[in-house]
């Protein structure tokens, strides 16, 4: 099952499409299209959706948007309907001059559902999730799903049947995708598919029209310090893009990075590596000090995993269903392991698909780090295809890497290399990357906001605040800049300028309207001034796609909203949300001590924690821990009595907000 979008932004799913493509993360097939615009399929999987709404929705706004989305899709499907009961029996709205169809073109950010799409000018694009893991979910938060040259390129590879070994102890879990593994996932446990967890979230959001960058958090994954994820897309010509990918973590013992490439077969090579004599088979017997018995050749689960999605011969204590071994980590799957030592400050790795693509990748890397290459298959075991892990052990790491792909083919501007700068500041890590259109671009990031000094090939490059990034040609003439997540920036005597990252009170709430009031000051109007590009004089409909971000505190986790429409009164800003901030509704069948039973399962419970509980006869309290679909634990401020309606909420008056 698909995890669900909540909201308004779920209506019609265009929002979702991914250059051309509808995403296919979590329990979901694995994504074969190789096309750039919106497949007919897809298309009528959405119409048909829209329809319901159109006819079925008692609110105007959702019908309104249901209509719009199907006259932008009718001239492109209107020879496939027919093939269904609703499309016979359910009135289609048809205007010959509505607004033609194009694919979404800025970010689209899912607060509740903790889903976050990038794209460029090239309709290259990033989808990574933050939010919670749910009865269905695959453990891929802060895995990033990557989309160019009308590919799904990162191969992720989906779902196939429910509790096979290849389900449960491969595809669902988080070495099987594109992100970090922590202390090698000791704490799964035998049988378990992903690991509980309520949800991160997205702490910046920048988009222009040269560079896209978003990050992601979720610390409590691991319960470690920091685990996050900022991943930016930047054209360097017409058509082709890279993508910059800086991960860091913080508290843990080990990290292992790993990425994957291409759903068709492909070769991967490595440059500026050494190979390491090493005596373990797969990717589990690493460091193992107790031989594993899968641990050689022919009997990892890789290699013996088959039709059915189970193992070709089952070895003693193995079974075909519901089974996972008691190193309950994936690492098993993963065979045909070599070791390779990097003496200089980084490698690159590229992928050849027999479809005729190069995927580029180009890595910094520390001289401890140590890099693996093995084999992994897919869920029936039928294509094994390579993969790239660096571990590292060093307790403060920071994975940076450039990806690039094109056809093999064709003539395109392409990354050269990436080169590792010399800069001040604490855990902080900046570099060049070289293009053959002769620009050079300058990253800088660094977890934490502080004053950082960058040594470039032209000159000193100062940021004060976490990230930046300068374009400038071969003499080091700037052609642009972005004060990412940046106060100021200066830079060959040039100051550039952020926007602040003002926190505002939020002064009122309508629960109704799905709106909330902030004062009318001047730190206010300076913002809106500098975001909307105009003052707001009355009633503005948001027809440019804004988000914000609410904590309880300046600084704390977050959630995220997108605004559909503000308006000024007095001295109030009213700003209404198209998303809902009540979570979920219920009824009390019982309250004892902590926890408190619902009569009625709570849809996507998972996410609550944290989360305030309101009775409609003074029941009050704050969401701990959800046990199950109807019960969770919560800690009481006021007790809940049987037979009490009961609403949890997302927002409350006195909470802060941030324009994202």
């Amino acid at each position: 099952m698909r995890p669900t979008v909540s909201g308004r932004c779920s209506l019609s799913g265009l929002s979702l499409i991914c250059q051309g493509h509808l995403p296919s993360y979590g329990d979901w097939g694995r994504d074969l299209l190789q096309t750039t615009t919106l497949d007919k399929k897809t298309a009528g999987e959405i119409y048909r959706s829209a329809l319901h709404f159109y006819h079925f929705s008692s609110d105007s706004t959702i019908k309104n948007e249901a209509r719009d989305c199907l006259q932008r899709l009718y001239p492109l499907i209107s020879d496939e309907l027919g093939t269904r009961g609703v499309d016979l029996f359910l009135s289609h709205p048809i205007k010959k001059n509505s607004l033609p169809f194009s694919l979404p073109k800025n970010a689209t950010i899912t607060g509740q559902a903790g889903i976050g799409i990038l794209r460029d000018a090239n309709e290259t694009t990033v989808l990574m999730k933050t939010g919670a893991n749910t009865t269905h979910s695959h453990d891929d938060v802060l895995a990033y799903m990557y989309y160019a040259c009308g590919k799904e390129v990162s191969a992720d590879m989906g779902y196939g049947i429910y509790g096979t070994n290849g389900h449960n102890g491969w595809g669902t879990k988080s070495i099987a995708h594109n992100t970090v593994v922590v202390n090698s996932d000791e704490g799964m446990k035998k049988g378990q598919k992903c690991k509980p967890f309520s949800g991160g979230e997205f702490s910046f959001l920048y988009e222009s029209d040269t560079v896209n960058v978003y990050e992601g958090k979720a610390p409590h994954l691991y319960g470690i310090d920091s685990f996050q994820r900022m991943i930016g897309i930047a054209p360097i010509a017409a058509s082709s893009s890279y993508v910059i990918d800086f991960f860091y973590i913080e508290g843990a013992r080990t990290c292992d990075y790993a990425f994957h490439a291409f759903q068709e077969d492909s070769e991967l090579e490595l440059t500026n590596v050494e190979k390491v004599l090493a005596n373990h088979w797969t990717l589990a017997g690493i460091d193992e000090q107790k031989k594993l018995y899968y641990d050689e050749h022919e009997k990892s689960f890789g290699e013996r995993l088959t039709t059915g999605e189970t193992f070709s011969t089952l070895l003693e204590q193995e079974k075909a269903q519901g089974w996972t071994p008691d190193k309950n980590n994936g690492y098993g799957f993963i065979y045909d392991v070599k070791e390779y030592k990097s003496f200089r400050d980084g490698f690159t790795a590229a992928w050849k698909s027999v479809d005729g693509y190069r995927l580029t990748w180009m890595g910094l890397c520390d001289r401890s780090d140590r890099i693996f290459t093995g084999m992994y298959p897919s869920l029936d075991g039928r294509q094994k295809r390579p993969m790239l892990i660096v571990r590292s052990d060093r307790k403060n790491k920071q994975f940076v890497s450039v990806v690039h792909t094109k056809k093999r083919s064709l003539s395109q501007a392409e990354v050269l290399r990436i080169e590792r700068l010399s800069c001040r500041g604490s855990q902080v890590t900046a570099l060049a990357v070289y293009t053959t259109t002769e620009m050079t671009d300058f990253w800088v990031y660094s977890p934490v906001a502080q004053k950082m000094s960058i040594r470039t090939s032209f000159g000193e490059w100062s940021v004060e605040g976490r990230c930046g990034w300068i374009r400038t040609d071969n003499k080091g003439k700037i052609i642009a800049s972005a004060c990412v997540q940046a106060s100021s920036m200066q830079f060959q005597g040039k100051q550039m300028k952020g926007k602040k990252n003002t926190w505002f009170e939020i002064t009122g709430m309508n629960e109704e309207e799905n709106s909330l009031a902030l004062t009318w000051d001047r730190e206010v109007d300076e913002l809106l001034d500098e975001e909307l590009h105009e003052k707001l004089d009355g009633r503005w409909p948001c027809n440019k796609i804004h988000y914000v971000r609410i904590a309880p505190l300046p600084h704390a986790q977050s959630v995220v909203y997108q605004v559909q429409e503000m308006e000024k009164r007095e001295n109030k800003l009213k700003m209404i949300l198209r998303d809902s901030f009540t979570l979920s509704k219920g009824i009390v069948e019982s309250c004892k001590k902590n926890r408190l039973s619902s009569l009625y399962p709570l849809p996507l419970a998972a996410s609550f924690a944290g989360k305030k509980i309101i009775g409609d006869k003074g029941g009050r309290g704050t969401i701990t821990k959800c046990l199950s679909l109807k019960e969770i634990e919560i800690k009481i401020q006021h007790s809940f009595e049987k037979g009490e309606t009961f609403k949890i909420i997302d927002i409350e008056p006195g909470y802060y907000l941030q324009w994202l």
